[in-house]
């Protein structure tokens, strides 16, 4: 399969770029159309009302952090649901501690 127009990035950017990248994506998906542009070349997405997406999260030692986020549609396709997906920069709350039953003493 030919790939009609690919832009690749990587690069450091402060957390302030990446911000303000990851803002105009999110209003770009809200719009219906997210068009990334390097250079002379430009690439043209028209997201799909549904669409896959993987997330994957490491801590590494020596205080080295990724995240790699990947989305993909196809138009016009839809895609069974997913389980529910949370990003926030809260901390999830504690579970409660497990249940346990009484014991009842049988008489013999």
């Amino acid at each position: 399969m030919s790939k009609q127009n690919e832009i690749k990035l990587e690069a450091q950017l402060t957390r302030a770029e990446l911000i303000n990248h990851l803002h105009a994506l999110a209003d770009s998906f809200a719009a219906g159309r997210v068009v990334i542009e390097q250079g002379s070349r430009v690439a043209v997405l028209e997201p799909g009302e549904r669409a896959e997406i993987e997330i994957e999260a490491e801590q590494k030692k020596g205080g080295k952090n990724k995240l790699t986020l990947a989305l993909s549609w196809t138009t016009g396709v839809t895609l069974n649901p997913s389980d529910t997906l949370r990003i926030s920069g809260e901390l999830p709350p504690e579970p409660p501690p497990p249940v346990q039953e009484p014991v009842v003493a049988q008489a013999e």
